[in-house]
Order: structure tokens, then sequence, then C-alpha cells
């Protein structure tokens, strides 16, 4: 039993590390993007509304769901640190603590590729007219992102099993 909860205490320092990270990500998202905002002339206007109808809502999801992920790590911290719930209410906020990282990490695998097809598919050539600015086509934030919530979301799983079977195997040894 020593062993699993050593194993669950690494898990919740990993998950705080995936929730950090998650939303650093968000922060940095838009930054290869932000120039897209002041294309709205007409030959840039695909990435005028490419910029204002995919990216800023996208990370506007994201970003708000981390946020509240990095508020339930908190939440967490104090409802362990005062140790005044019971084990049931603990496995109930560590599930509840899990979501936003689970829901931002399914929202990101579903939305990423057709974020990233869609920018495969727009003109840049216009771009450094309206930037006075050469502009380097990327898809390195879709990439990353897409690749990091795969790894969240496996890493999520993984971390509710260990939760939910540590509740268990505790509960059968508390009534034995």
């Amino acid at each position: 039993m020593k062993k699993n909860l050593i194993f669950q205490k690494v898990m919740f320092a990993l998950f705080i590390l995936f929730v950090v990270v998650s939303f650093i990500y968000t922060l940095g998202f838009m930054t290869d993007y932000q120039d897209f905002q002041y294309l709205s002339d007409k030959a840039n206007k695909p990435l005028y509304n490419f910029h204002h109808e995919e990216l800023i809502p996208f990370n506007n999801v994201i970003f708000y769901v981390s946020v509240i992920g990095v508020i339930m790590i908190i939440v967490v911290f104090i409802a362990k640190l005062n140790k005044v719930l019971p084990k049931l209410l603990n496995l109930i906020l560590g599930i509840v603590a899990i979501l936003p990282l689970l829901l931002t990490s399914i929202y990101s695998i579903l939305e990423l590729p057709g974020i990233k097809d869609t920018y495969n598919t727009l003109d840049f050539s216009h771009v450094a007219e309206k930037i006075y600015a050469e502009y380097n086509p990327s898809t390195f934030a879709f990439d990353f992102g897409y690749i990091f919530y795969i790894i969240s979301l496996v890493f999520v799983v993984i971390y509710l099993i260990t939760i939910i079977t540590n509740y268990i195997v505790r509960r059968r040894i508390e009534n034995v």
C-alpha cells in the first residue's frame, strides 16, 4: 500500500507539471499568429478570419479551462493540507481536479488537426506587405499541442486509475 501511495504522490507532482505546462502553452499559443489580427485588408482577409474565428476561440477555451485546472490544484492543496475531508470527498475532489486537464486534452486533440489543416491552406504571400516583416509559416504550436495533449490524456487516464485503485485498496484494508 505504501508503494501505491508513493506512486500516487509522484503522479500528483506530474499532474501539477502537466497542468502548468498546459497553462503556459495557452499563454504562448498565439505568439506566432498575433500579426494576423492586423490583416483586415482584402488580400489577407482569410488570415484575419482564421485568427478571429478559429485561433482566438480555441485559445480562449483552453486558456480558461487551464485556469480552472490551476485553481483546482490550489483547492486540492488546501484540502490536503487541512486534512479535514473524508477519504471519499478527497477521491471526488481528486477526480474533479483532473477534469479540466482531461477536457482540455480531449478538446485539443479533436480541434488541433482541423485548425492545422486550415492553417496549411492559407495564402501567406501578402502578409509581408501588410506587417512589413517576413512571415515564416509555422505549425509548431499545433504540433506541440497535439502531441502534448495526447500524452496528457494518457497520463490523466493512468492517474485517474491510480487514484481510484488506491481508494479501493485503502477502503478494503480499513474494512478488514
